[in-house]
């Protein structure tokens, strides 16, 4: 294994898709070894200014391992601080039992003790722009982020 890469919250990152295109992404929270995540809604074929990035609009936040940032493969393009009032955005677990039922959990609460009581219950009509649940590996955050710039029509 070669050696380990240092990252930090508000690091921006590259994420190698398919056919020489690449995402971009920062880091918006930690909890070793799992971060959160955000994915821009960019043009995977295109050259982003770190001024540009910051600019660029929010497509997905999720949680992430932290495998493509400590192993180098998500390659760190520069650090733009998360702003005063950024909010951690809620995660829409679906209850397996009623699948009508949607937990919302506050991502700060994502696999805690208490996440049960923090979340709130809705019908999938009012989970709004709540996030996935759960943990992606890189291939899986690679994989999603490919369908939802799709879903975009940016792919």
């Amino acid at each position: 294994m070669g050696k380990r890469v240092k990252y930090q919250l508000g690091d921006v990152f590259e994420i190698p898709l398919d056919d020489q295109k690449k995402g971009l992404g920062r880091v918006v929270h930690m909890d070793k070894p799992l971060i959160i995540i955000e994915l821009y809604s960019v043009n995977p074929e295109l050259e982003y200014s770190i001024e540009e990035i910051r600019e660029a609009e929010t497509l997905l936040t999720i949680w992430s391992a932290n495998h493509g940032l400590r192993d180098g493969e998500w390659k760190i393009r520069g650090n733009v601080v998360l702003e005063s009032n950024f909010k951690l955005p809620l995660l829409a677990k679906i209850d397996h039992f009623d699948p009508t039922r949607i937990f919302l959990v506050p991502s700060e609460y994502f696999m805690k003790e208490n996440e049960r009581e923090k979340s709130k219950i809705v019908t999938l009509d009012q989970k709004g722009n709540a996030q996935p649940y759960g943990v992606f590996d890189k291939k899986a955050v690679e994989l999603r982020y490919i369908h939802e710039l799709k879903n975009r029509e940016l792919w």
